[in-house]
């Protein structure tokens, strides 16, 4: 049987994650081509990670028919843009979170995605995870009780230091608004999937189908000096079901929360006091 050959535009921390993924745990695909904008970057990518074809430019790797689908694996700002020439190039697409910088980013990309018929999927992995899957679960089967309220915290403290300096930036991608950086993107998208998950699970127990979007938002951000969000905590109100259920959620890349928690093992963190 053929393999599915697929295409990776970016040669960063994430795009070797999937090829670590691809190439070990994915026995009916194989990687064809890497695309970088930094050539030296892309072949040692290629060199790292068996891949035969080294692209410099992403739209080469795009006209390749050998390709089938491509994962996305750039800073945020050309998302859409990605994921739209790819589909009108006949190829399906998994392409990072966040999926677009704005709604109307998204209708378009969705919209390319139904006249094409190619597949469009947002690499959002919590959504995959089974944990999460479970809770949700439980969430519609009333196992973990009544919904009442959602509080989820996504925050981390990156320094400024420039990713790719070689390439020409000068900055963390985080803190670059040309690169569509800013904790609400990069981090926001994960508390907010949950809360919206979690509402979605409750209205499936009753007359409400799909997601339910917040009837109130309420939302205070901190402007760094590069002109990004640096951190905000979000208000969110929804009424379902004849009753309100309150979400609050805070994200930040210069702070983090409870640290101490990430060097222990989950089963301490559990006997912990308290928890």
């Amino acid at each position: 049987m053929k393999k599915i050959q697929w295409g990776i535009i970016g040669a960063g921390h994430i795009a070797e994650a999937m090829a670590e993924a691809v190439n070990k745990g994915v026995e009916n695909a194989e990687l064809y081509g890497v695309a970088s904008t930094d050539l030296e970057r892309g072949k040692a990518f290629a060199s790292k990670w068996q891949i035969p074809h080294v692209y410099s430019s992403y739209q080469s790797l795009l006209e390749d028919p050998e390709i089938q689908i491509v994962y996305i694996a750039t800073p945020h700002m050309n998302h859409a843009e990605l994921s739209i020439k790819a589909m009108k190039n006949g190829k399906d697409v998994i392409c990072e979170k966040p999926g677009a910088v704005n709604a109307a980013q998204l209708r378009q990309v969705l919209a390319v995605s139904q006249e094409t018929r190619m597949c469009y999927v947002e690499a959002l992995w919590s959504k995959f995870q089974p944990c999460f899957l479970r809770a949700m679960e439980w969430i519609t089967e009333g196992k973990i009780g009544e919904l009442k309220a959602i509080h989820s915290s996504f925050c981390i403290n990156s320094p400024n230091v420039a990713n790719y300096p070689s390439s020409g930036y000068q900055t963390s991608r985080l803190y670059d608004p040309s690169l569509a950086g800013g904790a609400l993107l990069d981090l926001g998208i994960y508390t907010l999937t949950l809360a919206l998950c979690a509402i979605r699970s409750v209205s499936k127990t009753g007359a409400i189908s799909g997601y339910l979007l917040p009837s109130k938002i309420q939302s205070m951000a901190h402007v760094g000096s590069t002109g990004v969000d640096e951190y905000e905590s979000i208000s969110l109100q929804f009424n379902t079901l004849g009753k309100e259920i309150y979400a609050s959620l805070t994200n930040g890349i210069t702070m983090e929360i409870n640290p101490e928690s990430k060097s222990a093992p989950c089963s301490e963190r559990l006997r912990r006091p308290g928890r």
